[in-house]
């Protein structure tokens, strides 16, 4: 008994190919956004964790816990997608001192990542003992390589030191931030 050998024929595979190229060419791009926008949210929840962190041990110590953000994970300088710092604030001034209590400590982010913090009047959030801000509003947004703001997520914080996700209310496909405008990602 003799068997048939099978096999592609070059025409065969050369479709098989073109299929399989046309698929790549599809699937890629939208696997690749899908995952900007995993890390991008991946950010926002360390924030948020970070920021939830800050108003529980100004709660507990009954006393100004401020976050700050730090390019040298010791003090209050650079901006946010460098890193930050939470320390126990006892002057209340925002800024650390080198006899005030570090908490915990975050480096930066990915390359190409950002995360900004819309309140212009500082650029740092405190908590008091109450666990309201120090008249403090605003968003924190973290934007991705790509700097569409349909990917940009938001991290809303109000005065009494509650804190919401920033969710699309207008059905554009764009979160809006604490005074309703759209995110954006310069």
């Amino acid at each position: 008994m003799s068997k048939k050998l099978a096999g592609f024929t070059l025409i065969e595979l050369m479709v098989t190919l073109s299929v399989l190229a046309i698929l790549l060419a599809v699937a890629v791009p939208s696997f690749m956004s899908s995952m900007e926008t995993n890390r991008i949210s991946s950010y926002l929840q360390e924030a948020s964790g970070a920021v939830r962190y800050t108003r529980s041990e100004a709660i507990k110590r009954n006393q100004s816990v401020t976050m700050c953000a730090s390019s040298d994970q010791s003090t209050c300088t650079g901006n946010w997608n460098q890193g930050w710092i939470i320390f126990v604030d006892q002057d209340e001034n925002g800024v650390r001192a080198a006899s005030e209590q570090l908490l915990r400590v975050k480096d930066g982010f990915a390359s190409g990542y950002a995360m900004t913090w819309s309140d212009t009047s500082s650029g740092f959030i405190r908590f008091g003992g109450q666990g309201y801000t120090a008249n403090q509003q605003g968003t924190f947004k973290v934007c991705g390589k790509e700097k569409r703001p349909s990917q940009a997520r938001g991290l809303v914080i109000q005065n009494s030191g509650s804190l919401r996700f920033a969710a699309d209310m207008n059905s554009d496909g764009i979160p809006e931030d604490d005074q309703g405008n759209n995110l954006t990602c310069p």
